[in-house]
This record gives structure tokens, sequence and C-alpha cells, in this order.
């Protein structure tokens, strides 16, 4: 592909001239193309290598969406447990850099993952912090995932979980229909209205 060509060539640029931020940069880039074309191995190698760059820069913020890209990734072939422990790598630098946002994508993440997996608990744990690192936010897109996915866990979960959370079992079907509600608001406040015509 020619992007790929122009990525690479950028590459080889940056590496020559010494210039670490811009040598990650274009790591990323073509780790991204090869995730575009679903050649998730090859999108590894090169997310890898820029995640070293940020180790030995002592970059934590860096680290923290790069463990999330390295993670996506391993969701992407199905390796739940790689993924898992990527995102909650992603989650605790974030909370150490004081990185809002890369706490909020990574306890969305995790809340999915355990969603996917049945596991109401952690799902909800991770998707609790989400929307409240969500309320100091204005991101309506994952505003709109997080209560989807709320929603979801308040129909499924069992009873001893949700009180565990201090839900109230018996209106339990009512909130979730509310975070739906409130989901599809957020969804529909995030796209431009000509879409929709």
């Amino acid at each position: 592909p020619t992007a790929l060509n122009y990525h690479q060539q950028a590459l080889n640029s940056y590496e020559h001239n010494g210039d670490k931020i811009l040598t990650a940069y274009a790591l990323s880039n073509i780790g991204q193309v090869y995730n575009d074309i679903s050649e998730f191995a090859k999108a590894l190698i090169y997310y890898n290598r820029e995640l070293k760059i940020y180790q030995q820069a002592g970059n934590k913020l860096s680290r923290s969406n790069q463990y999330g890209n390295i993670a996506i990734e391993y969701d992407e072939k199905k390796d739940t447990l790689n993924s898992r422990r990527l995102f909650k790598k992603q989650l605790n630098l974030a909370n150490e850099a004081l990185y809002a946002y890369g706490a909020m994508a990574a306890s969305i993440n995790l809340g999915i993952s355990y969603t996917n997996t049945e596991n109401y608990d952690s799902a909800l744990a991770y998707l609790n912090a989400a929307w409240e690192k969500l309320k100091g936010l204005n991101d309506k897109t994952n505003m709109s995932i997080a209560l989807d996915y709320l929603s979801y866990c308040y129909m499924k979960a069992p009873n001893d979980i949700l009180k565990k959370y201090k839900i109230n079992t018996t209106d339990k079907l009512n909130k979730a229909a509310e975070f739906e509600m409130q989901s599809i608001h957020y969804s529909l406040a995030d796209k431009d209205l000509s879409e929709l015509n």
C-alpha cells in the first residue's frame, strides 16, 4: 500500500536523524496501517517498538495510550487474557499520570471485556469507574457506549451483584431502559444531523 511506503520512508528518515518523537509517530502510523488491513501480528510489532521508545523516555501518558493500542490488537485476536492485562496497565499508568481520558478508555474497554464473559461484578466496577470519569469529559460517544453496557449489565447481572452496587433489584429493568434511552440520546447528540437524512 502507498500509505505504508510513505510511512516506512518517513520512519527511515526519522531513525536516521535520531528523532525519537517522530520515529514513534511513524511506528504508530505503520502499526495503524497494518491494523486497518487486519494484519494484527505486524501491527503489534510496530506498536511494541513504539512502546519501547516511550518506556525509554519515561513518558507515562504515551505509554498508557500505547498499552491501550496493543491491548486492542490482542482483543482483535480474541486473546482476552493479554488484552485485559494490557488494559489494566493502561489504566494504572493513566491514573498515575492523572490522565482522565486514558483511565476512562481503559475502564470502558475492561468493562466491555468483562461484560462479554458475563463477569458482571467486574464489568460494573469498571463501567461505573468509566462513567465517573466521563462526567468530567464531554465525550458523548463514550458516554453512549458506557451507558449501553451499563444498561446491559443491569438487565443480565444477578441480583446479589446488583445489590453490591446499591442497585434496586425490583427496578432494574426500568433503570436499564433509562440508561439505554440516555445512551441513544448521547449517540444522536454526537452525530451530524445531516447524516440521519
